[in-house]
């Protein structure tokens, strides 16, 4: 039976999150610190069964978001997916659960889980180059609002890529992708239009549907760039 990593809802306090809030997201540094050193050392396994029917314990979720240059690579979860809920639905955060093959300390598991989730679900044209690929913790998400959200929380791992560097889909779990312009899809308000317009320049795809998680935090990029463009202009 497979485990994974998760931490009691209690621990959401630590952050300032009430039972008010149905979605939050952060990239406040300090937060940030507080889970690092506060609540993922507090993190243990179980029966992922379980956890998945039971909210008061909340499964940790690195959400690597792969940039290069100015894109972001995007992709379709297809129905071949373990995640039924997310089914034919578009990302932008590849990851999944830490398991105890990571390791059982959790600041080590939660390290190895980014690794193996990366090398599982795509493939890298240089590996040696994707070496010098630069990681950072920009962002933390936990959304009540549905049934998938509720049991998970999202950290948010920025994996910046080499130019030079080719990546693409490696897991019959993606069915589709693309790279999105990141400078486009802030110019629209409309999150998802703005993706399918850049993915039918290509194919002539439906209107795409993005994950909670994923639309979340480009409206929330959507408005850190615009508060900075106000403050500029």
């Amino acid at each position: 039976m497979e485990q994974v990593l998760v931490f009691n809802v209690k621990e959401l306090k630590k952050l300032g999150i009430s039972n008010r809030d149905e979605l939050w997201l952060e990239s406040d540094e300090v937060l940030i610190e507080i889970f690092e050193n506060d609540i993922l050392p507090n993190a243990f396994y179980m029966d992922r069964d379980k956890a998945e029917k039971d909210p008061s314990f909340k499964q940790v979720i690195p959400y690597c978001i792969v940039t290069k240059d100015d894109e972001v690579f995007a992709y379709k979860r297809s129905k071949k997916g373990g995640e039924k809920r997310l089914h034919e639905m578009w990302s932008i955060g590849v990851g999944g659960h830490i398991n105890p093959c990571d390791g059982i300390d959790p600041h080590v598991a939660f390290g190895m889980a980014v690794q193996r989730e990366l090398t599982e679900e795509l493939s890298f044209s240089d590996p040696e180059l994707m070496e010098k690929a630069e990681y950072e913790i920009t962002g933390l998400i936990y959304d009540k609002s549905d049934s998938v959200g509720k049991v998970h929380f999202g950290v948010i791992v920025e994996v910046d890529v080499p130019k030079e560097l080719k990546v693409w889909s490696n897991s019959k779990e993606l069915d589709d992708y693309l790279w999105a312009d990141i400078e486009t899809l802030l110019a629209t308000e409309e999150i998802e239009d703005a993706f399918t317009r850049q993915f039918q320049i290509v194919k002539n795809a439906p209107k795409i549907h993005l994950e909670n998680w994923s639309e979340a935090i480009f409206q929330k990029f959507l408005e850190q760039a615009m508060k900075y463009m106000n403050e500029e202009g």
